[in-house]
C-alpha cells in the first residue's frame, strides 16, 4: 500500500511542476479527487466486503483563439489488499470553441446529454475515445444542445451517435440515434429523453426519463427522481434494460445484459471539498452496498 501511495504523490508533484512551466502562457486550472469506497456485494454476508480508494488529478489548459486541452491521470479503484498502484490516462484531449459550436478529439468525457444523471447509455465514469462536434445556443427562452461523435471501443468496435435536445423553461426534452459495432453484430438505437427540476427556497426535485430500442425491438428504460435540501441529497432510479438495447457504455451497477433493478442513494456535502455518500444498488436481485468518503481539490 506504501509503494502506490507515494507514486501517487510523486505523480501528483511532478504534475503540478510541469503545469507550472506552462502556466505562463495558458490559463491553467488544476484539479482532482480522492474517494474512499467500503463496499459489500452482499449485505448479509459482511465477508463478501472489499476497501477501496481511487485518487485523481487534472488539468485544463486553456489557450488562446477558442483552443483549450486537457489531461486527467486515474489510479482506478485500488483495492487496499496489497495491491499495486496503476496510474492510466483517464483523459487526454484538444477542444475548440468558436460560438457555440465545439469541437473535441481524444479521450474525454462523454459529450452526450445525460438526462437526470440516469446513465441509461453512457456511464459518467467512462471516457470515450475519438471526435465530437457539440453545438449549444440560447434563442430567448429556449436552450438547444445538439451533438454527434464517433468513438472507437477498441480495434474492430465502434460507436457513432447523434443527439439533440431543447430546453424551454424548467423542461428538457430530446432524442438521439446510434450505431454500435461489435463485430461481427451492429445495432442501431434509438433514445428519447425528458427531465424537468423544480426548487423553491432551498428545496429542489428533478423528475426524469430515458427510453432507448434497438431495430431489433429490445427496450431499455430508466427513470428516477433527485431531491435535494441544503447539503443533503436523496436520489432514486429505476432501471429495466434488455440485451442489445444499451451497448456497451451504460451504467457500470446495471451493465450485465438483461438487467432490472434499482438504485437508492444518499449523499451529504461536509464542506465545499468533502462528501459523504451511500448507495444500495439492486440488480436482478443482487444486492450492493456501497458507502464513500470523496475529498475534491
Amino acid at each position: 500500500m506504501k509503494n502506490w501511495i507515494a507514486v501517487f504523490v510523486i505523480t501528483i508533484t511532478l504534475a503540478a511542476f510541469g503545469f507550472a512551466s506552462v502556466a505562463q502562457s495558458a490559463s491553467l486550472t488544476l484539479g482532482g479527487d480522492v474517494r474512499y469506497r467500503y463496499e459489500v456485494l452482499d449485505p448479509g454476508n459482511t465477508s463478501d466486503s472489499s476497501q477501496q480508494i481511487r485518487g485523481r488529478i487534472g488539468a485544463d489548459f486553456d489557450l488562446d483563439d477558442g483552443f483549450s486541452a486537457g489531461l486527467r491521470l486515474n489510479t482506478g479503484d485500488v483495492v487496499l489488499e496489497g495491491n499495486d498502484l496503476d496510474i492510466s490516462v483517464d483523459q487526454l484531449y484538444i477542444n475548440y470553441t468558436l460560438s457555440g459550436l465545439s469541437l473535441t478529439g481524444g479521450k474525454m468525457e462523454s459529450p452526450f446529454y445525460n438526462a437526470g444523471g440516469g446513465e441509461l447509455l453512457m456511464d459518467e465514469d467512462d471516457n470515450p475515445e475519438g471526435l465530437a462536434v457539440n453545438y449549444t445556443s440560447n434563442l430567448g427562452i429556449i436552450g438547444i444542445n445538439a451533438t454527434a461523435a464517433h468513438f472507437e471501443i477498441d480495434g474492430t468496435n465502434d460507436l457513432t451517435g447523434a443527439q439533440g435536445g431543447v430546453t424551454l423553461g424548467i423542461f428538457t426534452v430530446g432524442a438521439g440515434y446510434y450505431t454500435y459495432i461489435y463485430e461481427p453484430l451492429k445495432y442501431n438505437i434509438a433514445e428519447y429523453y425528458a427531465e424537468t427540476t423544480i426548487t423553491f427556497a432551498n428545496y429542489m426535485i428533478e423528475l426524469y426519463g430515458d427510453y432507448a430500442i434497438s431495430e431489433a425491438d429490445n427496450e431499455g428504460w430508466v427513470a428516477g427522481a433527485t431531491t435535494g435540501l441544503g447539503d443533503l441529497t436523496l436520489g432514486y432510479k429505476y432501471v429495466d434494460v434488455e440485451n442489445g438495447s444499451v451497448g456497451a457504455y451504460t451504467d457500470d451497477d446495471f451493465n450485465q445484459g438483461d438487467v432490472e433493478g434499482y438504485k437508492i442513494s444518499a449523499g451529504y456535502q461536509i464542506n465545499k471539498s468533502v462528501a459523504l455518500n451511500a448507495d444500495y444498488i439492486n440488480a436482478n436481485s443482487d444486492d450492493t452496498v456501497q458507502g464513500n468518503l470523496v475529498l475534491s481539490f
